[in-house]
């Protein structure tokens, strides 16, 4: 399931990893096009970036310590870490030759870390010491309700007698079909993408608003369209009359209103008017009143 709800399936395959984040067997999903060649998720075992950079600083400094062992010199190669919190590390070679003739000669090599700091503005300063206002967010609480409130107000919900029926009687396959599963009425129908099943919890009249109000109204939905409220709900759920239901909610939601863009509305087409060739056979005039106290209107010739 992708972060907007949609579900996707994928072929799997057991496949033999080998690289500084992970080593071993695992199943892997088989994608087309994806962003990198390997993606290593929430695997256990997995290690993070943080984990390999310091690795590899480790293996880098040891290898410049047994460089220094084998030329025999006398001060070693030092590594300070400052703030281990932030882990910055800087490298201090110092190699100490001594040479008949030119006396003592001593060279330092230092090795930093490319540091970028951008300019900050004086406005960048002013905002920083302003608190930031919290983002209005609708605090929508989930459902309390356990299997049997379900069960007992599918049946007493008299949208959903027809549907008790048809789960008694199936009907042929190809078609959309209701069944009883632990008392609870599910329907279940043929995908048109990958030609699975799918099946729905039949939603009563009562939980149907709550419903859509998750699938719309919280921070992950995102207020979306009509369209994609819809898709969200139909995965799921089912119930007769989901696509006006699922319409009329959001083209009433009061925040879709306040911020969706309204189409701008078009300009009237220019029309061609007849041609008059006789005098007062089109006139015009005022049509207001009644006025008191009486006065003359103004009509004129529309030639």
């Amino acid at each position: 399931m992708l972060i907007d709800g949609v579900v996707k399936r994928f072929p799997t395959a057991i496949v033999e990893i080998n690289t500084p984040f992970y080593k071993g067997t695992v199943k892997a999903l088989c994608m087309e096009n994806p962003v990198q060649e390997l993606i290593v998720g929430n695997v256990s075992g997995a290690k993070g970036v943080e984990v390999c950079y310091e690795a590899e600083v480790t293996e880098r400094s040891e290898a410049i310590y047994d460089k220094h062992e084998v030329e025999g010199e006398t001060q070693p190669k030092q590594v300070l870490v400052e703030n281990g919190e932030n882990e910055k590390m800087s490298e201090i070679e110092s190699v100490v030759n001594n040479k008949e003739s030119c006396g003592v000669e001593q060279t330092v090599i230092t090795e930093e870390e490319n540091h970028c700091a951008a300019v900050q503005t004086r406005a960048m300063k002013v905002k920083e010491g302003k608190t930031q206002k919290p983002l209005k967010v609708t605090t929508i609480h989930g459902l309390d309700i356990g299997p049997k409130q379900v069960i007992e107000q599918q049946k007493t919900d008299e949208t959903l007698k027809k549907y008790w029926e048809l789960a008694e009687n199936p009907v042929e396959n190809g078609k959309a079909q209701f069944f009883v599963k632990s008392e609870i009425l599910y329907r279940k129908y043929i995908g048109k993408d990958d030609g699975e099943w799918i099946i729905q919890l039949v939603v009563p009249e009562s939980l149907r608003e709550k419903v859509v109000s998750l699938a719309h109204d919280t921070l992950l939905s995102g207020h979306r369209g009509s369209g994609k409220t819809l898709n969200r709900v139909s995965q799921e759920f089912y119930w007769p009359g989901i696509n006006t239901f699922v319409l009329r909610y959001v083209s009433s939601c009061d925040l879709c209103q306040r911020n969706v863009l309204k189409g701008i509305v078009g300009k009237a087409p220019l029309g061609s008017l007849p041609v008059i060739v006789t005098r007062f056979l089109v006139i015009c005039t005022d049509l207001i009143g009644p006025l008191s106290p009486p006065i003359h209107l103004t009509v004129t010739d529309g030639s």
